[in-house]
């Protein structure tokens, strides 16, 4: 008999138990279906429709496919957006994409009508025009929740790679210059240009008002400028001058530095009164000399530009590139300019070894007048006045870039300056911190601004749920 009441009780404790488990597997399954949310969102194949101009003038239409899922979306969940931050190419039709959406718990997708809010049912099968933004409604599994989406399909409504020099501005004061050099530094722009015996400054902040200083400097100062960081620096009568915001400071008075020519993130750079290269770690205040692993009669002398840019390999390195020519009436016979490289580690000392333009080299830097260069993207850009030594170039005829670190430069009519431009082979060419390039003229003081589309393209934010 109590054999019979136990077993009678253990089959009931065990029902109840069941019976419990199952309760809290079906509120858990109805607490989680009536979650809603879009989780993933991609889109397929697309038209790219492209002009291009015959060798006749003509103009025609041509179409390439464009690989949607090369395409990454982000979904920002809290303020339930989903976009593409890296805008797909100009000509992109976006009149006619196929989406393909997946949902939480395989919820429903509806499309809100772009002219009222009526919906219709989604389907992948069916293109869908976002030339606007468009809301897309997704519903529980269990019909008891629903959210919207903003879609942006975002398109470049300019080419990438387009670039147009626009004048904006002519100074008389800068047409008298016999040298000159430009600098953007700490929101500002700076010239620096002799004017006979002394070197005279100019400010500006929008590119087009300029202000002279009150500051003089000796006749060469202004081939010495150099921007490190938020600072100005410069070479003057000896001393190695700074300024921080308006005033000057001498820092020291270097006796074996002839010229600063410029800096990295590290370092400032300068060559020495024997043709020798000489690194600062400190901002002027001390100078080492660095080794030089070539040929030293093959450095620069005069139309000296440094630039530093990360290495593709490891961005905490920086490979640095020293462009400039040497002097004109000891090498009549020269036809390129000379280019010198080092991967700085670090702060301390490095090696520098020369770039020969050896004859299987299609693509030398030409031997220009103040040639001059700046990194620019992911690029060298550097152009130069009329041909010296045996190069026949005319003025600004020609810009080039270079890859690959100044080993090779290549012709890059993208950047070829207008018709309209004029001036007597002396100019300043620089990079501001917007991405435009500015050129100002010597002899009629023209100022010209120009940028590469896509180095104005915002970034987006790309920190979002994929």
């Amino acid at each position: 008999m109590m054999r019979k009441i136990l077993s009678t009780f253990a089959i009931t404790v065990l029902a109840v138990t069941l019976l419990s488990s199952c309760l809290n597997s079906a509120d858990e399954d109805s607490l989680s279906y009536d979650d809603t949310a879009i989780t993933s969102f991609s889109v397929g194949k697309l038209n790219l429709y492209l002009h291009t101009t015959s060798s006749t003038g003509a103009d025609s239409v041509y179409q390439k496919t464009v690989e949607g899922k090369n395409q990454r979306f982000y979904i920002d969940q809290i303020a339930g957006v989903i976009y593409n931050p890296d805008s797909l190419p100009y000509g992109t039709d976006a009149a006619h994409v196929l989406v393909f959406i997946g949902t939480k718990n395989g919820g429903g997708i509806a499309l809100k009508s772009l002219t009222s809010d009526s919906l219709s049912y989604f389907s992948d099968k069916d293109s869908i025009d976002f030339t606007s933004p468009r809301v897309f409604r997704v519903f529980s599994y269990s019909q008891q929740a629903q959210r919207d989406y903003t879609v942006h399909v975002n398109v470049h409504k300019e080419i990438g790679s387009a670039f147009n020099w626009k004048k904006v501005g002519e100074s008389t004061a800068f047409a008298q210059f016999q040298g000159m050099k430009a600098v953007a530094c700490n929101g500002k722009m700076y010239l620096f240009g002799r004017n006979g015996s002394h070197t005279e400054i100019y400010a500006s902040e929008n590119g087009t008002d300029w202000t002279g200083t009150n500051t003089l400097m000796e006749a060469d100062a202004y081939k010495s400028v150099v921007v490190k960081g938020d600072a100005l620096f410069v070479f003057d009568n000896g001393n190695v001058r700074k300024m921080d915001g308006s005033s000057w400071t001498d820092i020291s008075s270097p006796q074996n530095v002839k010229q600063l020519v410029g800096s990295s993130e590290k370092a400032l750079y300068a060559v020495g009164k024997n043709r020798e290269v000489l690194m600062s770690a400190d901002d002027g205040i001390t100078w080492t000399e660095e080794t030089v692993a070539d040929n030293a009669a093959m450095l620069p002398v005069q139309d000296f530009s440094l630039v530093a840019m990360p290495l593709k390999t490891n961005p905490e390195l920086s490979r640095l590139t020293l462009l400039g020519n040497r002097n004109a009436g000891a090498t009549s016979q020269d036809s390129t300019a000379t280019v010198w490289f080092k991967i700085e580690e670090g702060s301390t000392a490095g090696e520098w070894s020369h770039i020969p333009f050896a004859d299987g080299n299609r693509y030398p830097m030409p031997y220009l007048k103040g040639t001059t260069a700046v990194a620019y993207g992911d690029d060298i850009l550097a152009m130069g006045g009329g041909g010296q030594g045996t190069d026949a170039s005319a003025s600004f005829s020609t810009a080039y870039t270079s890859k690959d670190g100044g080993i090779t430069w290549k012709p890059a009519p993208t950047y070829n300056v207008p018709k309209e431009l004029s001036s007597n082979g002396i100019f300043a060419l620089m990079k501001d911190k917007n991405n435009y390039l500015w050129l100002i003229c010597g002899g009629t003081g023209q100022i010209w601004r120009g940028r590469l589309n896509s180095l104005g393209w915002a970034a987006e934010q790309k920190t979002f749920t994929e």
